[in-house]
């Protein structure tokens, strides 16, 4: 298991864990995801909080942003957050991004990754919020593929299971 830093919870509630590089392995990927346009994602990550989540759990609690923000960097630090890398997949999703009016299409070689913890972070999230969020897919993106000149991100969102299904993800062996 890969013990990485600690989590970080900005002042929009958004919860990641920042990687390093030796904490991903692109090996296996990288000269064909670089061969077919594909940008390396530098700034690699596992989100754990972020969106719609974060929206409702806002709905469920009388809290100030700072007592909120309290509470879940608490639950957050609470864990270990330990993985271990798994498969290797493409994933693709066309949409109207960052606001656009033009339909963008994106993909991304993703890594899913097992984390136990973010299932119990989910458990003691809904316990003290009172709410039934989806757990979200533990993973890293490595690279990313879209149509937009010059992307600030071009990443693809996988809130959950359920969310990850509908990206049609091929296993790339």
């Amino acid at each position: 298991m890969i013990k990485p830093n600690k989590p970080i919870l900005d002042s929009d509630l958004h919860a990641c864990i920042e990687l390093t590089a030796n904490q991903v392995n692109v090996s296996d990927i990288k000269e064909r995801a670089l061969a077919e346009g594909y940008r390396e994602q530098t700034s690699r990550h596992v989100t754990i909080l972020s969106g719609s989540k974060i929206r409702e759990i806002k709905k469920h609690c009388s809290l100030n942003t700072k007592e909120l923000h309290d509470q879940i960097l608490e639950l957050l630090l609470k864990f270990d957050w330990e993985y271990e890398e798994k498969n290797l997949f493409h994933i693709e999703k066309s949409g109207y991004w960052d606001g656009s009016d033009i339909l963008e299409n994106r993909e991304s070689y993703v890594r899913t990754i097992e984390m136990p913890d973010m299932k119990n972070f989910y458990d003691e999230l809904d316990k003290v919020f009172r709410t039934n969020l989806p757990v979200q897919v533990p993973h890293i993106t490595l690279f990313t593929r879209g149509e937009r000149e010059n992307p600030k991100y071009h990443g693809i969102a996988i809130s959950s299971e359920k969310e990850f299904e509908k990206l049609n993800p091929r296993k790339i062996a």
